[in-house]
């Protein structure tokens, strides 16, 4: 039977100036990503292999001559196919479709280093002390294999998973010819404040190029602002710094080459040297550490000598997911007798101790997060609804019936492609599950000198606790959240869809404001899958089966955008659903538990 590809799911409308991309045979078109200097990039599903990955267009100008720009473009595209090296972006394949050539390119989920720069301010030491090792890595295995980048800038360093980076755009790169450098008569290219100064007034350029071009990068990393002209030392600009981190750097950007460090190497042992902080004697010994009063550490948690854990209320896991650490206490499950929007699964009101605190995660897990999980598995994961081929429910205002089909996935919820940082939907209680097991059983998640961690889904009182943040002086079932407008995805915000977690993109400004506890999105967008199975109040938690039937009924919390009933999205509002069914509605977020 020959192969016939599925059609070609709609592609979101833009309001830019350039063309939507050919379709690409063997390619689903998913979403747009961004844009540079020579293309514009587009996430898309590679057909036969079933991953995902970016498809990187060359841009070409009608009003000019197409030959140099093809020619950089395919000269890229043979550099990088060469080149395998985990902090560096790889290409599949390469292509011409429709007369615009094409790369297929690794999809790195994140955003590059720009989005975690702010103008007049340095980033932290701890994050670009993480930053340096891997960058100077991927620039001396460029440089071991005679490959010159010639374009760092913050815009080609892409973020991943557990803040590592990846270097990306080879569009002007070059091969080292003969004694290692090569002239270049072409007109000089790159970006103005971090380009070498030998590329401007096209000299002869070697692997110190790029040096400088870091330099200009770590330089703004550290102050807030770029190297240009007559600049400052670092140490002028932050106070943190001291003389040993400037002699590293102005000697970096000396505008002769030969003034530089020989290596890209030697330039990243003497800034690691220079940006180690100096010991304080006295304070904490490598054998024994003097327990400090908690004030004078930091503002919430312990900081204690090596093999002991630190302590923070907000944290990041490897996956970038982020939770919030909330403090164990008492309060009152379920609704008062005189609530008129009470019903009787929610009677009678009861007090529920939490003996330990937990870590919740500050936002629904995204579809980016669940894609990290689904390609990551071992056989590639399938969700119930994609594996049964019958797909999941999408509710029809119109018949007000729930409908079927295999259009419906956590992919295309519904029949759309679903963004990146939407939460993920269409997914069962058991693909949720799946989804914190694989999450435990990670490796980057356990260390055998920290807690192991596991992770799972919330207990509907550990849900509704977290929900309700109650005040602990009193012990309170008060809800004190800004009004339901403010805080919730639902009709009274005339939401027409599910709407984007704000912990899925870092520069997104979110409206919504969290509860006391910094959660956010815990009334309104999706439903939220809980562990346990239905049980009647007061009986406390109920003990959960060995296994659990595909049909088994499981609760869900937090109501939907599309409850025309707000008396649904409240903190004691309930839903049971059988674990195996999938909906447009329905997502999950995670909780972590930390043991010794």
């Amino acid at each position: 039977m020959p192969h016939v590809e599925p059609p070609q799911p709609p592609i979101p409308d833009r309001d830019e100036e350039f063309p939507l991309p050919p379709i690409v045979p063997g390619y689903h078109i998913l979403e747009w990503i961004g844009e540079g200097g020579m293309g514009e990039v587009w996430l898309a599903r590679q057909l036969k292999l079933d991953r995902v990955v970016a498809l990187k267009f060359l841009r070409l100008d009608p009003h000019s001559d197409p030959t140099e720009p093809i020619k950089r473009f395919r000269h890229e595209a043979e550099l990088m196919g060469r080149l395998q090296h985990p902090n560096i972006v790889t290409v599949f394949a390469s292509g011409d479709v429709e007369g615009r050539p094409y790369l297929e390119m690794e999809f790195v989920r994140g955003h590059d280093l720009r989005h975690e720069m702010e103008p007049g301010k340095p980033m932290g030491l701890d994050q670009i002390r993480g930053l340096i090792p891997p960058l100077i890595d991927a620039l001396q295995y460029l440089h071991e294999n005679n490959v010159q980048h010639r374009d760092l800038k913050p815009e080609n360093i892409l973020i991943g998973t557990n803040f590592s980076p990846k270097l990306t755009d080879f569009g002007i790169a070059i091969e080292s010819m003969g004694t290692g450098f090569m002239t270049t008569t072409e007109r000089w290219m790159g970006t103005i404040g971090y380009v070498s100064p030998e590329q401007q007034y096209r000299l002869k350029v070697d692997g110190r190029a790029d040096q400088y071009s870091l330099a200009a990068v770590v330089y703004e990393m550290l102050t807030g602002q770029k190297a240009l002209g007559v600049f400052k030392p670092p140490s002028e600009w932050n106070k943190a710094l001291d003389g040993r981190v400037d002699e590293v750097i102005i000697t970096a950007l000396k505008e002769d080459r030969d003034d530089r460090y020989r290596t890209i190497r030697e330039f990243g042992d003497r800034l690691l040297r220079a940006l180690d902080p100096a010991p304080r004697p006295g304070l904490l010994t490598r054998r024994k550490a003097t327990v400090l009063t908690l004030a004078a550490l930091v503002p919430v948690g312990l900081v204690v000598a090596k093999g002991v854990r630190r302590f923070r209320a907000n944290w990041k896991n490897s996956l970038e997911i982020q939770f919030q650490r909330i403090p164990r206490g008492d309060f009152l499950m379920g609704s008062p007798p005189n609530d008129p929007w009470s019903t009787p699964d929610e009677l009678p009101a009861h007090k529920v101790t939490l003996g330990r605190g937990l870590s919740m995660g500050k936002y629904e897990v995204t579809v980016g997060q669940f894609h990290l999980f689904a390609e990551d598995s071992r056989g590639k994961y399938r969700t119930q609804a994609e594996a049964s081929g019958l797909g999941g429910y999408v509710f029809n205002p119109s018949s007000k019936v729930l409908d079927r089909s295999p259009a419906y996935t956590w992919r295309t919820p519904n029949g759309r492609p679903a963004k990146l940082d939407d939460p993920v939907t269409q997914v069962t209680w058991h693909d949720a599950v799946k989804f914190c097991e694989w999450l435990t059983s990670r490796p980057e998640e356990q260390s055998q000198a920290g807690p192991r961690r596991t992770y799972r889904l919330p207990t509907e009182a550990e849900w509704e606790y977290a929900c309700r943040a109650p005040l602990p002086e009193r012990g309170s079932s008060e809800d004190e959240h800004p009004g339901l407008e403010r805080m919730a995805v639902s009709q009274l915000t005339s939401a027409v869809g599910v709407q984007p977690v704000h912990g899925g993109s870092p520069d997104r400004h979110d409206p919504r404001a969290p509860n006391r506890w910094g959660l956010h999105d815990m009334l309104g967008n999706v439903w939220e899958w809980c562990l346990n199975a239905p049980y009647a109040y007061p009986s406390g938690s109920p003990v959960l089966p060995a296994s659990t039937p595909e049909r088994e009924l499981r609760m869900l919390r937090g109501g939907a955008w599309d409850c025309e009933d707000l008396s649904r999205i409240r903190c004691a509002a309930r839903l049971d659903s059988r674990a195996d069914f999938a909906c447009s509605t329905y997502g999950f977020r995670v909780l972590v538990h930390e043991s010794p």
